[in-house]
C-alpha cells in the first residue's frame, strides 16, 4: 500500500549532521523522513548528484525538501526533479558570504567555493530556480551581531538571505541561525507549507 503520508527530506548545513532537525522533525506531524548526510569537503554539484541518487534509491515522490543553511542552497539544485513537489530554506545564503570571498584567497576548500559571492554556485542559483518553477518558501532569521555591520543572524547576513528572487520570504528578527531548527513557529510554517496546498511562488516578504 502507497503511503499517504507527506515525505519531508531534510538536508542540513555546513558542518553539520541530520541530528540538526531532530526537535522540528520530531514535533511535525507523522510524516515519512529522509535524511541524507553531505559531507563538508563537496562542491555543492556534487552534493545535488549524491542526494539525488540517494533520494532515487527510496523511491519517494512528493517530496518536500527542508534545508538549512548551505542545504538551502543544494535544494534549489533539486527542485528539477519530479518527485520534488516544493522547497523550504532556513537561514540560507543565497548571495554567498563575504567571509568565503576572503578566506578564498588563501584556501581552495569546497567550502570557500560554495559559498563566494561571485562563485559559479551562487552566481547560478537564480537560473537553477528560474528553471525549476518549483513553491519555495523561505525562512529568514535575523537575530544577529552588531560587529557584522549590517543586519545578520550571527551568521549570514540578511540581505544574502533574500538575494534569490521567487520565494516566499518570512522573516523572524527574534532568532539567530542555529534557533530556526528550535523554533514551534518555524515547525509551524513548515507543517503548513507541507500538509496544505503549497503557496503559488512569489518574491514578496510576508
Amino acid at each position: 500500500m502507497i503511503s499517504m503520508k507527506p515525505t519531508i527530506m531534510y538536508l542540513h548545513g555546513l558542518g553539520a549532521t541530520p541530528l540538526s532537525f531532530r526537535y522540528i522533525s520530531g514535533i511535525l506531524p507523522d510524516h515519512n523522513q529522509i535524511f541524507i548526510e553531505m559531507s563538508v569537503d563537496d562542491l555543492v554539484r556534487d552534493s545535488v548528484k549524491a542526494v539525488e541518487a540517494g533520494l532515487r534509491e527510496t523511491g519517494a515522490e512528493n517530496v518536500t525538501i527542508v534545508g538549512h543553511s548551505l542545504g538551502g542552497i543544494v535544494g534549489v539544485g533539486l527542485l528539477k526533479l519530479p518527485s520534488i513537489r516544493g522547497l523550504i530554506t532556513l537561514s540560507t545564503p543565497f548571495g554567498g558570504h563575504a567571509a568565503a570571498l576572503l578566506l578564498g584567497l588563501w584556501h581552495h576548500g569546497a567550502m570557500f567555493r560554495n559559498l563566494s559571492p561571485y562563485g559559479s554556485t551562487i552566481r547560478t542559483l537564480q537560473t537553477k530556480w528560474d528553471e525549476a518553477k518549483k513553491p519555495h518558501r523561505a525562512i529568514v532569521s535575523a537575530k544577529g551581531l552588531p560587529i557584522m555591520g549590517e543586519p545578520n543572524d550571527s551568521v549570514v547576513t540578511v540581505a544574502s538571505q533574500q538575494a534569490l528572487t521567487g520565494p516566499e520570504y518570512i522573516l523572524h528578527d527574534h532568532l539567530n541561525h542555529f534557533e530556526v531548527l528550535l523554533s514551534d513557529e518555524v515547525a509551524n510554517q513548515i507543517r503548513s507549507f507541507t500538509w496544505q496546498t503549497p503557496p503559488t511562488p512569489t518574491d514578496t516578504i510576508g
